[in-house]
């Protein structure tokens, strides 16, 4: 049985979940400029899947780089929302 694809859906569907509250986190706590490092932390990880020599580590990197990525990009998206809302 090949659980390889399963659990790399599973880290997919974790990591997308957590980009959600995560964003909405960095934008109460850092502000729009957060996109910056997360965005580096994005394209490292991207970077460092073109070199992992298992298949499987190299999928759960790359998926985690591109969802980090995008989470930089839904950073800067969504400043508007928390721009002038009070809490």
């Amino acid at each position: 049985m090949q659980l390889t694809g399963a659990i790399i859906g599973l880290v997919t569907l974790f990591l997308i979940g957590f980009g959600h509250a995560w964003v909405k986190w960095l934008l109460r706590h850092f502000g729009v400029l957060s996109w910056i490092p997360v965005a580096i932390i994005g394209a490292a990880l991207v970077v460092a899947s073109l070199f992992l020599s298992d298949v499987a580590l190299s999928a759960v990197a790359g998926i985690a780089g591109f969802t980090t990525l995008w989470g930089a990009h839904e950073v800067v998206e969504n400043r508007a929302k928390f721009e002038f809302k009070t809490e």
